[in-house]
């Protein structure tokens, strides 16, 4: 399960990140 949710965790940073740099490019 710890190797689950720190994969969940790393998806979920990279996924904030693309949105934090899609907002900006959109912007």
């Amino acid at each position: 399960k710890a190797f689950t949710l720190k994969g969940v965790a790393a998806t979920a940073g990279a996924k904030a990140a693309i949105e934090a740099a899609g907002g900006k490019l959109a912007e």
